[in-house]
C-alpha cells in the first residue's frame, strides 16, 4: 500500500465478542455473559452514532430472547438499522469435524428459521471463527443452505499455509463459497493488544488487487466486547490522513465490496486442518452421546414420519426439533471436543438424556403403531422386526422374549414359514420377569419391517399338565383374544448347516479364520478363506497405551508414537457364545491399574469380525490406541467425513474420522499373485485415528487434565481431575475385503453397525399391512438416504440422500406408500433434498425451499 494513496484502502473494524457458552465456567455463567455483553454492545450503539457489532448463533439470541424480551426487541431494532449484524446462522459455532453431515445441515436449517422468524433476516454468513477444524463438504452444505460466504481463523497461518486469505472453497461437487481467513485472530484471553496495534498491523496485510481487509477487535471468549476506549481510539485513528479508511464495518459489506474488485480468487479444494488433534478423542462420553444421539434421532424421524403418512399418528415435530437443538448446542466446539471444566458437564449430560428420552419415545410410537396395523396372525409368538436403513439388508437382531421357563425346542420362522437359525443369547436366562433372549439373522426390506414367529414347544410337567406357556399367550398377557390363527404346518424344515466353528482359541464362519494367541489374546491370524489372504502382517487387535504429556486439545502434538505399554492378557480365553446364528471368545486383559473384557463375535453370513470392548481405565496423561498392522503393500487411508469421504496420509499423525477408516493396498495371495485389497475399520463412537505405513490405529481414549492448557504447570499438592477415568465400551469392527472400500460396501457397513436392526414382539392380531413391508428403498449402493422427515412447514416429505463414492450416478427412490418410483441424477460426492409433495418429488435446497434452476 502507497501512504499516498491510503485512503484508497479500507480497514473495516468488526466489532465482536466471541462467547464461549461453555468452556471454563458452567451453562448458567455463559448464558449471563452473552445478556450482559450484548448489553453492554446496545450501550455502545447508544453513545456511538455508526457503531457496529456483529453476534452469532441463534442459541445465544434464543438466551436472549427468554432472559431480557426489552434487550431483545431493542436487538431487532438494531438488526433493522443495519448496525447489529447476525452472522453463523447456525444453532451454534460447532466443532466441524465430529458432527455427522445432518447436524451441519440442521444447524443452518433451525438457526435459518430462528433468524427468519424473529429478525427478518436471511443470514449469509457462514461464521465459525473458533472452531479446531473445518471439514471439506462444508461449502456444499453451506452453499446449499444458502450461504455465501465463510469466515474462519483455525487453523492458523503457521498451521496451515493457503493462497490468499480470501479464497473460493470448493466441495468435491463443485459447490463454493467465499471464504476469509483475517490477517489477525479474533480478541480473547492472552490476545487482547490494544485496537492501535491491531489497525496498524493490518494496514500491512493488504493482499492484491484487494483494497479492504478485516480487522476484528473487542474483549472475547468470556464476553465484553468493543469498550468505550476501542472506539475512542478507532475514530481517532480514522482521521490520520496517512492511514487506511477505517469504518466501523460487517463481515458482509467486506465481501461485498472484495467481489467488485474481483472474482478471480484462487481456490481451494481440501478440507481446512489442523489444530488441536487431540480433541477427537477427549472425552469419549460427550462422543458417545453424540454418536448415539444423532442416530436415534434420524431413526426415530423416518418410522416417525412413514407412521404419520399411513396412519394419521402425531408427528412430535416440536419435540424432535427441541432435541435437535440440544444436540447442536451440545456440538458447540469445546462441548464436543471435552475441552471444557468437569463442572461444565452435568447441564451437557442432562441435555443428552433429554434428548435421547425424547428420541426413545417417539420411535417407540411410531413402531407400535406401525405393528398394530400389521397382520400377525398365526403360530407362535409374532416378532417385528424393522429396519431403519435405505436398502435392504440382513443381520443379527437380539429380541427378548416373555419366556420365563426354558422351551424344550424353539424355532423362528419367517414370514414364509421357514425355519432359521436361532440360539439364546449370552446371560440371556435373566429373573423371572425379564425373559429370555434370542439372537438370529434377520432379513428385513429397505426402511421396513418383517414378522418372525417364535414356535415353542414344553415338556410336560409332573406337577402340571403343562407349564405356563401352554396356555395362550394372549390369555398369560393379558391381550385381547385374537382371531383363529392359521394352520400350523406339520413339519418345518430345519435350516441349512451353519458354518460356525469354534475350537479353543479359533472361531471361523464362511469367510474367515482367526486364530488367536491364548498366551497374549492377540489376534495371531486372520485368514480370508474366500480370497486366501493373510490379512495380518502381526498380531492384531493390540489395546496399546501410549506416552501422552499433552493438553486437553493437544496442540502442540501431530500424533502419539511412544508406546509405553499394551494391555496383557489375564486367564484362560473363554468362549462364551457357541452356536448355528454367532460364536464369540472373550479375552480379559490388563495394563497396570486398568482392565479390559474384548467380546470378539463371529457371525454367520456376516463379513465385518464384531469386537465389543469395555475398558475400565485408571491411568493418567496416557493415551489408548487398538491396533492392527497389515499385510499390504502401498498403503492409502481413506476415512468418512460429514456426508463424504476423504484421503488421509499414512505418516502416523492423528487425523479425525467418523464411523470408518480404511486402509487399502495390494495383498499377496496363498499363491504369491497380488490382488487389490484392504480392511476396514468400523466403529460406534470413535472420531480419531492414525496409519503409519500398513499400521492402522483406532484412538479409544486418552487421559489428559480436563481444561488442561500447555503452558500449564501441575502443583504437586493439588488434586486433578483426569478424563476418562471408569468404565467405557465400544463397539468396532474388522471388514477385510478385496477391492477397495466401495467394493467391500464399507459405507453401508458402518451405517449398519450403527443403526441396529429393531425388534417389537407384539401381541397376534388382524391388521391391513402385510407381515413384510418396505416403505422406501434407494439404489444403487453408492447412493445412501439418511433423512426421511415430515417437512417443517406442511405434511410433505423431505428426503435427503447423498452420494458414497465419488461417481456420478442413476438413483432410484422407491416408495411404497403411495407408490412411486422416481429416477434421477446424483452428482459425485453430491447431497441432494428432495420434498415429496401431492405424489411428486420436487428437488430443494437444505431449507426445504425450491431455487431456481
Amino acid at each position: 500500500m502507497n501512504p499516498q494513496n491510503s485512503k484508497h484502502y479500507t480497514i473495516h473494524m468488526i466489532g465482536n465478542a466471541h462467547i464461549d457458552p461453555i468452556w471454563l465456567w458452567t451453562l448458567e455463567e455463559g448464558r449471563k455473559e452473552v445478556r450482559d455483553t450484548c448489553q453492554s454492545a446496545i450501550d455502545r450503539m447508544e453513545e456511538t452514532p455508526g457503531f457496529t457489532f456483529t453476534r452469532s448463533s441463534a442459541s445465544a439470541y434464543r438466551w436472549i430472547e427468554e432472559d431480557d424480551p426489552e434487550l431483545f426487541r431493542k436487538i431487532q431494532e438494531r438488526v433493522r438499522e443495519g448496525r447489529w449484524s447476525i452472522v453463523n446462522g447456525w444453532w451454534e459455532q460447532p466443532d466441524c469435524n465430529i458432527p455427522c453431515g445432518e447436524s451441519f445441515v440442521r444447524h443452518s436449517l433451525y438457526g435459518k428459521r430462528y433468524f427468519r422468524e424473529k429478525f427478518g433476516v436471511d443470514v449469509i454468513v457462514g461464521y465459525n471463527v473458533d472452531s479446531f477444524g473445518h471439514n471439506g463438504m462444508l461449502p456444499q452444505i453451506l452453499a446449499k443452505s444458502g450461504f455465501k460466504y465463510y469466515i474462519f481463523f483455525r487453523p492458523s497461518p503457521e498451521e496451515k499455509t493457503l493462497p490468499g486469505s480470501v479464497f473460493w472453497w470448493e466441495s468435491p461437487d463443485g459447490s463454493r463459497v467465499l471464504a476469509c481467513r483475517p490477517p489477525l485472530h479474533y480478541c480473547s484471553y492472552g490476545e487482547m493488544t490494544p485496537v492501535e496495534k491491531r489497525i496498524r498491523a493490518v494496514a500491512d496485510q493488504f493482499q492484491a488487487p484487494l483494497k479492504d481487509v478485516l480487522c476484528f477487535y473487542g474483549v472475547g471468549n468470556h464476553g465484553g466486547g468493543p469498550t468505550k476506549q476501542d472506539i475512542q481510539t478507532i475514530r481517532q485513528m480514522a482521521s490520520d490522513g496517512n492511514l487506511p479508511n477505517i469504518e466501523f464495518s460487517t463481515v458482509e459489506k467486506f465481501f461485498e465490496k472484495v467481489l467488485k474488485q474481483t472474482r478471480n480468487f484462487p481456490v481451494v479444494r481440501e478440507d481446512l486442518q489442523y489444530f488441536s488433534r487431540g480433541c477427537y478423542t477427549s472425552l469419549s462420553a460427550v462422543k458417545r452421546y453424540n454418536r448415539k444421539c444423532e442416530t436415534l434421532l434420524l431413526t426415530a424421524e423416518k418410522f416417525s414420519s412413514v407412521a404419520h403418512r399411513l396412519f394419521g399418528t402425531l408427528y412430535p415435530q416440536e419435540e424432535l426439533s427441541g432435541a435437535w437443538e440440544k444436540v447442536l448446542f451440545n456440538q458447540f466446539h469445546d462441548i464436543l471436543c471435552g475441552t471444557c471444566i468437569p463442572e461444565a458437564y452435568p447441564d451437557v449430560y442432562a441435555m443428552y438424556e433429554q434428548c435421547l428420552s425424547i428420541a426413545q419415545r417417539a420411535l417407540d410410537a411410531a413402531l407400535h403403531s406401525i405393528a398394530f396395523h400389521v397382520n400377525t396372525l398365526g403360530q407362535g409368538l409374532p416378532i417385528v422386526v424393522f429396519n431403519p436403513s435405505s436398502w435392504r439388508r440382513s443381520g443379527p437382531v437380539e429380541v427378548t422374549l416373555p419366556v420365563r421357563v426354558p422351551p424344550l425346542s424353539l424355532q423362528i420362522l419367517n414370514d414364509e414359514g421357514k425355519s432359521i437359525h436361532v440360539q439364546v443369547a449370552t446371560g440371556s436366562m435373566r429373573s423371572a420377569n425379564n425373559g429370555m433372549s434370542l439372537v438370529y439373522q434377520a432379513d428385513v426390506p429397505a426402511l421396513g419391517y418383517r414378522i418372525y414367529r417364535a414356535v415353542f414347544r414344553y415338556a410336560e410337567s409332573p406337577s402340571r399338565k403343562k407349564f405356563f406357556l401352554d396356555v395362550p399367550l394372549w390369555k398369560i398377557r393379558g391381550w385381547k383374544q385374537p382371531m383363529p390363527p392359521s394352520t400350523r404346518p406339520s413339519t418345518v424344515a430345519p435350516p441349512t448347516p451353519s458354518a460356525l466353528k469354534v475350537d479353543g482359541s479359533a472361531i471361523e464362519n464362511e469367510y474367515y479364520r482367526i486364530k488367536i494367541d491364548p498366551e497374549t489374546g492377540l489376534f495371531a491370524s486372520i485368514y480370508d478363506k474366500v480370497n486366501r489372504v493373510e490379512v495380518l502382517a502381526s498380531p492384531g487387535n493390540r489395546l496399546l497405551v501410549l506416552a501422552d504429556k499433552s493438553d486437553t486439545w493437544g496442540m502442540k502434538d501431530l500424533g502419539w508414537q511412544e508406546v509405553v505399554g499394551e494391555f496383557k492378557t489375564e486367564g484362560k480365553i473363554e468362549i462364551t457364545e457357541r452356536g448355528p446364528v454367532r460364536i464369540g471368545l472373550r479375552i480379559r486383559s490388563r495394563y497396570e491399574n486398568s482392565t479390559a473384557v474384548q467380546d470378539i463375535l463371529l457371525y454367520s453370513g456376516s463379513r465385518p469380525i464384531e469386537c465389543r470392548l469395555t475398558v475400565d481405565w485408571h491411568e493418567k496423561h496416557k493415551m489408548l490406541k487398538v491396533s492392527f498392522p497389515l499385510k499390504l503393500q502401498n498403503p492409502v487411508a481413506t476415512c468418512q467425513i460429514p456426508y463424504g469421504f476423504i484421503t488421509r496420509p499414512t505418516n502416523g499423525e492423528e487425523q479425525p474420522m467418523q464411523g470408518w477408516v480404511d486402509l487399502g493396498g495390494t495383498a499377496l495371495d496363498d499363491s504369491g499373485g497380488a490382488i487389490a485389497y484392504g480392511v476396514s475399520l468400523l466403529n460406534d463412537c470413535k472420531y480419531g485415528f492414525d496409519a503409519k505405513d500398513a499400521e492402522l490405529r483406532m484412538t479409544v481414549l486418552r487421559s489428559p487434565l480436563y481444561a488442561y492448557f500447555p503452558e500449564a504447570t501441575l502443583e504437586p499438592e493439588k488434586n486433578y481431575e483426569y478424563i476418562d477415568q471408569g468404565v467405557q465400551t465400544l463397539t468396532y469392527a474388522i471388514l477385510p475385503h478385496v477391492g477397495d472400500w466401495r467394493e467391500a460396501g464399507t459405507v453401508r457397513a458402518a451405517e449398519e453397525l450403527n443403526n441396529p436392526l429393531l425388534s417389537l414382539v407384539e401381541p397376534p392380531h388382524a391388521g391391513t399391512l402385510k407381515p413384510s413391508e418396505e416403505f422406501l428403498e434407494c439404489s444403487p449402493s453408492n447412493a445412501v438416504c439418511t433423512v426421511l422427515k415430515k417437512a417443517e412447514v406442511s405434511d410433505d416429505l423431505i428426503i435427503r440422500l447423498y452420494e458414497t463414492s465419488g461417481y456420478d450416478t442413476l438413483v432410484r427412490i422407491k416408495l411404497s406408500q403411495p407408490p412411486v418410483i422416481k429416477e434421477l441424477k446424483l452428482g459425485h460426492h453430491e447431497i441432494k433434498t428432495l420434498r415429496f409433495s401431492k405424489g411428486e418429488f420436487i428437488e430443494v435446497n437444505m431449507l426445504e425451499e425450491e431455487t431456481p434452476h
